[in-house]
Formats: structure tokens, sequence, C-alpha cells
């Protein structure tokens, strides 16, 4: 009994140490290479021209990984890395959430995180927004919160 009392403030602190985690791979990934973040913006001029790789446009970059990218290493960190990044904040925040409200919630979890971390990145100019990395990334929050639920059916000491 007394375990179960200690389990949601310690899923509470990962909560916390995992979002951490996921500044730190987004936000300040060549935080440390000074010659990056001269070119956070990752503008190019070309003939007097400046085009940006932000990416505004849903699936736009999905479709062009899948259509275009004959290197199966870019296609998996690309797309199947977004995904994989969100399913244990999906887990955690599942784990913290009623399970009859659990997929909504954690789905728009997943999507506010998401949405904040791909916003700093271009407000602060020091990555390249892709609105495809929300898509992805809500993806995997969700499917994260669908392994607790499937977890919760078989297991009853997970219901809250």
């Amino acid at each position: 009994m007394e375990a179960k009392k200690l389990l949601k403030p310690m899923m509470r602190v990962l909560v916390v140490v995992y979002l951490l985690f996921l500044m730190k791979v987004i936000l300040l990934k060549n935080i440390s290479s000074w010659r990056m973040l001269s070119k956070v913006f990752k503008e190019v001029s070309h003939n007097g021209q400046t085009y940006s790789s932000h990416n505004f446009v849903p699936f736009k970059t999905i479709f062009g990984y899948i259509m275009t990218e004959s290197n199966g290493r870019i296609l998996l960190d690309n797309l199947a890395g977004n995904i994989a990044l969100f399913i244990p904040l999906g887990v955690l925040v599942g784990l913290l959430t009623s399970k009859t409200k659990n997929l909504t919630f954690v789905t728009a979890v997943g999507l506010g995180v998401s949405l904040f971390l791909e916003l700093m990145q271009l407000l602060l100019r020091i990555g390249s927004f892709d609105v495809d990395d929300l898509i992805l990334n809500t993806i995997g929050a969700l499917l994260g919160a669908v392994f607790v639920s499937l977890i919760r059916k078989k297991t009853p000491f997970m219901d809250n």
C-alpha cells in the first residue's frame, strides 16, 4: 500500500525529468556548437533571396522522406525517431491520469508539449519548426497512452 502512495509523486518527478530531457534533445541539441548557433535559423541565400527550412505544410516532410529518401537511416531517424521520442511522455502522463480520460488528455498533452518545443525552436532560432514533427510527436504520445490503456486492462494494480 505504501509503495502505491509513492508511485504518483515519483511519476511526477519522472515527467519533469523527461520534459527537461526533451528540451535538451530538441531545443539545445546544437547549443555547444557556436558555429551552428550562427546558422540556427537555417536560412539559405541564393541570388539575393532567402529560403527557410521551416515547414508549415502538414505531411510535406513525412511524404518527402517516404517518397524521395533512399537512405533508410534518415527515414528512421526523422520519422520513427520523432514518434519514439514522445512515447515515454505518453506512458508517464498516461499513468498519472484516470483511465476514463486517458487517451484524449494524453494526446492533448503530447500535442501541447510538442507545439511548445517547436515554437521555441522557431522563436529562439535554435532549430527548425516542422508541423510534421507535431504530428509525429503527438502520434508517439498517443501510442504511449494506448500502451498504458492496454496494460491497465491486464493489470489491476494499474487502476486509478
